[in-house]
């Protein structure tokens, strides 16, 4: 059996989130206006999608009322809620990747979850098992893995490559001993992967208290194959600025799996990032499913807007930087996005965001 993940802009035809009931995704006090902040939050991003597609959110028996009062029914397609012990809220994190085999049935792959990398901070004794509780709800089969992996943790471009960082898959607290060319045969395994590229970390406020150690999706996204948005920190005072250009560096001179140029477009990063409590992750999770049968199965979502790009230098010759406010709310179902047109999307944002100024985290 052949596996592959496509890309997040694949047809898809359900959203998986996880509501917040402990943990500092509630609040880093007990004061229960941060809790409700916490929850409209999440609440907003639910009933966001539901606009596009139905909408299933995991939510423990304490917060069940909190759910229903601030989720509602949904807009246009209905907001599910089931109940399921949790300890915090990253849905991306815990839940399943879903991928499609070679007939187009859907599968679903559950890493193992150790609290990123079993954080002092971290709890998952709840956690660790939602991805395969996701699977048994979606009724899909489970390919087990047991690889230490987050959703956020990877990206696919749905043709074989995958971009990951050495901090999170090499990260001593997740898979210690295992080396690169493991942890690829693994992806080629699960999730199809034909190209692994390498980053080497991820974002500076990434690898402080409450971070990933490095995910990916904060750091790079593919929208359509041959297309690379690059986290682009502008500020040279900025722990991450050197790292903003290396990144757009190393895009330039690499390839997708098929051979492709990257066309690298610079996502700027927001100026609040270094001199405020802004945290570097996005403030919910979510995952997506497809319609049952389709051949296009939807990725774990989600990567996160960023700042004015550092230097337009760092890209290959003939490619413009650009600026955009990326969008939480997922992909409508049975959408695509060419490179074109998806450029075509990242420039006129661009041009939107430059009118407006600059840009707050999301």
């Amino acid at each position: 059996m052949t596996l592959h993940m496509p890309a997040e802009t694949a047809a898809q035809d359900r959203i998986w989130m996880a509501f917040p009931s402990s943990g500092y995704a509630l609040g880093e006090t007990e004061a229960e206006a941060e809790a409700e902040a916490a929850r409209s939050t999440w609440a907003a991003v639910a009933r966001a999608t539901s606009e596009f597609t139905p909408v299933t959110v995991v939510v423990t028996e304490a917060q069940t009322e909190h759910a229903k009062r601030h989720l509602g029914e949904g807009v246009r397609h209905p907001i599910t809620v089931v109940n399921a012990d949790l300890d915090d809220a990253w849905m991306r994190d815990i839940g399943p990747s879903f991928v499609v085999d070679e007939t187009g049935g859907l599968h679903a792959v559950d890493w193992v979850f150790n609290g990123w990398g079993a954080q002092e901070w971290a709890k998952w004794d709840h956690d660790e098992h939602i991805g395969r509780f996701v699977a048994d709800l979606a009724g899909t089969p489970v390919v087990s893995s047991q690889l230490r992996n987050e959703g956020g943790g990877i990206h696919v471009d749905g043709k074989g490559t995958v971009l990951a960082t050495r901090s999170v898959q090499l990260d001593p607290g997740r898979n210690p001993g295992m080396s690169e060319a493991e942890v690829e045969a693994e992806f080629a395994r699960t999730i199809g992967a034909q190209k692994v590229i390498w980053l080497d970390h991820g974002l500076h406020r990434d690898n402080q208290t409450y971070g990933t150690r490095g995910h990916v999706d904060i750091v790079a996204a593919m929208p359509s194959p041959g297309v690379v948005l690059v986290h682009d920190q502008r500020n040279p005072d900025h722990p991450d600025f050197e790292f903003s250009c290396r990144l757009k560096e190393q895009f330039a001179a690499e390839t997708t799996a098929d051979g492709t140029p990257f066309d690298v477009v610079p996502l700027p990063a927001p100026r609040c990032c270094a001199t405020t409590k802004a945290s570097s992750t996005t403030p919910m999770s979510i995952i997506s499913s497809p319609t049952a049968g389709s051949s296009h199965a939807p990725s774990m979502t989600r990567w996160t807007p960023r700042r004015p790009p550092c230097s337009s230098a760092c890209i290959r010759a003939g490619r413009s930087s650009g600026s955009m406010r990326a969008s939480s709310t997922p992909v409508a179902a049975g959408s695509t996005a060419s490179p074109s047109s998806s450029r075509a999307w990242v420039e006129r944002s661009s041009r939107a965001w430059a009118e407006r100024g600059s840009l707050r985290t999301a």
